[in-house]
């Protein structure tokens, strides 16, 4: 009995002792099995570290190694080096979110596509379509990496990928093709679904279209107030209901003061033969013209204004108190004007070049300030010629061999801010030279007179006698243009910046260049400041119309001098005024 009661004890001492070692192992292995949360989190450390340590290397050049990795992380990626800690970043803060979508690998993965696809579309923008067929990869590859720390560029990857999807569909299809790939790996890694994008972009859509609508009904609203306002308005001032002599028209009232016209149906001209009259009396067949266009106008006027008056009040007698329509400024008589002396060039002032000193001082301390700055961003360059204009100075830059003319065009505000200029305009390259040109304002502009262009071969030799000086360019060259050639000009431009002095140089190279039998001027001054000047020069085919009444009059008559010698063209089978005089 004893025995069997021992052994029953052993057994359930070895069962105990195997029910306590199982237990100890589930515990194990339940405390070696790490949930995923903590993995992300362990996770987003570890590249929350990595993305400080790639900005800081990004962000401070340093010394000896330090420096060599930032030399490298943009000669690998370009600008897209600063991206890539900021992607990083929001990686880990997803993460440490527990928000990720996918594992850890598949997110790095596309991060780092996101970046090489980067670095390709900006290699692709950033350069000219005919680089990127005609340059090899190598010299491409060769070109971002010697010029990364200067130059906007995707970097080696940018030119690996960029420029060879590029060689195989153009700049326009690889551009296509990196933008939409780009779009693709954001919305991965961003969880981002068709119809949240879609849902984004109705938003704002509906939005202004909503503020829209309510715009539109609140003028609709607006209109019919002021309309209500406006009827109430008529019926509370109604004019009394008695007789009044009246015109059809307010305006109609105020003969004297009109200022529009209806057109005026000139009869048809018979065919006149062409007969040279003295200048005085072609004047004043022009004045009567014009005058009898503006009275039959006022005439008209007067009949349609003609109010019917009670019995026995007298009628207005047509005529009574009329206004002189065409005052003469100067008497005209019957006999042939003298020849035409042209007006000596002494009559036009010279005027005086002061500080040639302080100009070229100018001159030298902007050279040195322009390589001084280009050396800033290591361009080594070399000024070879300056070309100082009234308003403009032009320096002329040879590059040293290697550098790319994107490289100085992209520093146009860069050059402004160390020169202290409004602004900078680059001419890359000067056509005709092997140099670029950079042209900077001049802190004092310097005036060019009518004399030292009029008193020149290439005025004095111009074949058309309505040759015009114009100015100077930044060369100095004189520029001259042919009214002939451009019959329709317009000289417009904002208050002070010379448009009357530009008609005025216009008119006054017409009288150093052309007879008035030649040159005929017609002008029209409503403000009766500016031409009045020219009244009593041989060149008017009638004085300066100041009136605006009788401009109409004298428009009319231009037209109809236009139309005539439009028939007899076409009579005689000629294009212009040229060919007409050689028959």
């Amino acid at each position: 009995m004893a025995n069997s009661q021992n052994k029953k004890t052993s057994s359930a001492k070895k069962k105990t002792a195997a029910n306590t070692k199982s237990a100890a192992k589930n515990k194990s292995a339940e405390t070696k099995v790490v949930s995923p949360e903590i993995k992300h989190q362990k996770y987003a450390i570890i590249i929350m570290a990595v993305a400080v340590f790639l900005a800081a290397v990004v962000l401070i050049k340093g010394e000896s190694v330090w420096l060599s990795m930032h030399n490298g992380m943009f000669g690998v990626f370009g600008i897209c080096a600063y991206v890539i800690p900021a992607v990083l970043i929001y990686m880990a803060v997803i993460l440490a979110k527990d928000k990720s979508i996918g594992s850890v690998a598949a997110n790095l993965a596309a991060t780092a596509a996101f970046v090489v696809l980067l670095s390709g579309a900006v290699h692709i923008f950033a350069n000219e379509a005919e680089y990127l067929s005609s340059t090899t990869m190598v010299d491409q590859i060769s070109d971002v990496w010697l010029n990364a720390p200067s130059l906007a560029s995707g970097g080696v990857f940018g030119a690996i990928f960029g420029g060879l999807v590029a060689m195989l569909f153009g700049k326009t299809g690889a551009a296509i093709t990196f933008v939409l790939l780009i779009i693709v790996i954001l919305m991965l890694l961003t969880g981002t679904t068709l119809g949240t994008l879609f849902g984004a972009i109705k938003k704002p859509v509906k939005k202004v279209s909503d503020i829209t609508n309510e715009k539109l009904e609140q003028n609709a609203l607006r209109r019919e107030q002021e309309k209500a306002e406006a009827e109430a308005a008529k019926k509370v001032f109604s004019p009394p209901q008695k007789p009044t002599v009246s015109v059809e028209k307010f305006e109609d009232n105020f003969i004297t003061d009109e200022t529009t016209f209806e057109p005026v149906e000139e009869p048809e001209m018979p065919d006149i033969p062409i007969v040279k009259l003295p200048d005085s009396t072609h004047s004043d067949i022009v004045e009567e013209t014009i005058e009898s266009a503006v009275k039959e106008e006022k005439t008209k006027r007067k009949r349609k204004a003609q109010p019917s008056m009670p019995d026995g009040e007298p009628e207005n007698i047509e005529g009574e108190n009329e206004e002189p329509e065409f005052e003469d400024i100067y008497s005209h008589s019957g006999s042939e004007k003298p020849d035409y002396e042209f007006p000596s060039i002494e009559l036009l002032n010279v005027v005086e070049r002061e500080g040639s000193t302080d100009s070229m001082t100018e001159m030298q301390i902007g050279a040195k300030k322009l390589v001084s700055t280009l050396e800033s961003f290591k361009i080594n360059a070399e000024v070879t010629n300056i070309c100082r204009g009234p308003s403009v100075t032009r320096y002329e830059l040879v590059p040293e061999a290697g550098v790319r003319i994107n490289k100085i065009t992209g520093l146009a505000d860069d050059i402004a801010l160390r020169l202290a200029a409004t602004s900078v305009r680059i001419e890359a390259p000067i056509p005709g030279k092997a140099a670029i040109g950079i042209e900077i304002p001049n802190s004092a502009k310097s005036m060019v007179s009518m004399r030292e262009i009029i008193d020149t071969p290439d005025f004095r030799d111009a074949k058309s006698k309505l040759n015009v000086a114009l100015g100077k360019d930044i060369t100095g060259n004189i520029i001259c243009a042919d009214l002939a050639k451009m019959p329709h000009l317009l000289v417009a431009g904002t208050t002070g910046s010379g448009k009357s002095v530009c008609l005025n140089s216009m008119i006054v190279s017409i009288l150093y260049n052309a007879s008035p039998d030649e040159v005929k001027l017609l002008m029209i001054d409503p403000k009766m400041v500016e031409f009045t000047i020219y009244n009593g020069i041989a060149h008017l085919e009638v004085p300066v119309v100041s009136n605006p009444r009788k401009a109409a009059g004298a428009l009319g008559w231009a037209v109809g001098e236009m139309e005539k010698r439009y028939k007899q063209f076409s009579e005689n089978s000629v294009r212009d005024i040229k060919g007409f005089n050689k028959l």
